[in-house]
């Protein structure tokens, strides 16, 4: 297999050219297009950057179930050449400060909460322990049914961000960049932090393309965490670079 010089970013706007029209995210009765899911996180892309001082090589966590919102976030922050570190949605709040502190998380976008952990309970004692991390965002997974769409943002607010600055770094940012980081256990008593680069997950994806005969007109359920490196990147990264569908469950028992 030939390998390719591509980034996650470029090949989503890739499989938007392809099929834009197409369905990229299934959740509940909730669906999206490729075409959308590349507009949004272009203009979310240009809120991060704008708004959070979010720049090429920063690192910014995401804690979350899945959902729309994690896939547009972690999209946006893939086209910025942001470094998306994610955690385990089950994380205590000294687990969530060790781990901010180490992978040097600048930003950290979260979810509502798992089991019966409620996230925004927990956050103040992670800003305690954790004072390097700038910005705690929520991503507004409670607002059950209400995800972003390009009409969800007016044609005042794109007026004032920065898309040039989005366009330029998406094109300009080099295949072999780091792409995310995953803590990862097994070997040690404490989960230690892997980096992947935008070259290695998109032709990885493309060789078990290639070997489970994939092609755009499948759908995968994601049931697995995207905080997992198989849901982050056969799941969610896999369909952007292929065009499958995502039907994405939030978590599974």
């Amino acid at each position: 297999m030939k390998l390719v010089e591509k980034t996650i970013g470029k090949c989503l706007r890739e499989t938007a050219e392809r099929y834009g029209d197409q369905t990229a995210i299934e959740f509940g009765d909730w669906t999206c297009s490729w075409a959308d899911l590349d507009e949004v996180t272009d203009l979310l892309a240009a809120r991060f950057y704008r708004d959070y001082g979010i720049r090429t090589g920063i690192h910014v966590g995401i804690w979350s179930l899945n959902s729309p919102a994690f896939v547009q976030a972690c999209l946006a922050l893939y086209k910025l050449g942001a470094v998306v570190v994610v955690f385990n949605a089950a994380n205590s709040v000294d687990e969530m400060a060790d781990q901010l502190t180490r992978s040097d998380t600048e930003v950290l976008f979260y979810g509502a909460g798992c089991r019966d952990s409620i996230f925004d309970e927990m956050i103040p004692r992670i800003r305690e322990k954790a004072p390097a991390v700038r910005h705690f965002l929520h991503i507004e997974e409670r607002e059950s049914g209400v995800w972003l769409r390009p009409d969800s943002f007016s044609e005042e607010s794109r007026k004032r961000l920065p898309m040039d600055q989005v366009y330029r770094t998406l094109a300009e940012l080099p295949a072999k960049s780091p792409a995310c980081i995953i803590f990862t256990s097994g070997t040690t008593s404490k989960p230690k932090a892997v980096v992947l680069t935008h070259y290695g997950i998109v032709n990885v994806n493309l060789h078990v393309q290639k070997c489970m005969r994939w092609t755009h007109e499948d759908k995968v359920i994601v049931a697995v965490s995207m905080y997992h490196g198989f849901g982050l990147n056969t799941g969610l990264a896999a369909s952007a670079v292929i065009g499958m569908t995502m039907h994405l469950i939030p978590s599974f028992r």
